[in-house]
């Protein structure tokens, strides 16, 4: 377990050269926040919208599996914090909002691409 907690941390530095905060850190788990350029977008009248993320990704080792938990906790656009959340480009039924067809697709590509990278790095 010290050795999978060990990974865990130093994937943060490897993963997120320019800077993360490590917390919650117990026997089994740790919390990870970082930000990402280029996390998702969507079209507007032909021109794409890029947005960046803060994330969080709970780390936890629980009876021989890890469970990982992504979360976003902040959007920028141009470095500026929106006041907007990921759930405001979906509708109340789950689908996602008029226009923005391209959020989900760009998100779960930049979340797996995390989440990849991580596996990838305490499985070598």
């Amino acid at each position: 377990m010290e050795d999978l907690m060990a990974l865990a941390d130093e994937w943060g530095y490897f993963y997120n050269k320019k800077g993360h905060d490590t917390y919650n850190v117990t026997a089994n788990s740790l919390t990870i926040d970082a930000m990402r350029k280029n996390a998702f977008y969507f079209m507007n009248v032909g021109q794409q919208i890029v947005f960046k993320i803060k994330y969080s990704l709970k780390i936890e080792f629980v009876d021989n599996k890890c469970v990982l938990k992504f979360t976003v906790l902040e959007i920028y656009n141009n470095d500026k914090i929106q006041k907007s959340g990921i759930s405001d480009y979906f509708a109340s039924d789950g689908t996602l909002k008029d226009d923005y067809e391209e959020v989900k697709p760009s998100l779960e590509k930049t979340a797996n691409e995390i989440l990849a990278s991580f596996t990838k790095y305490i499985n070598r």
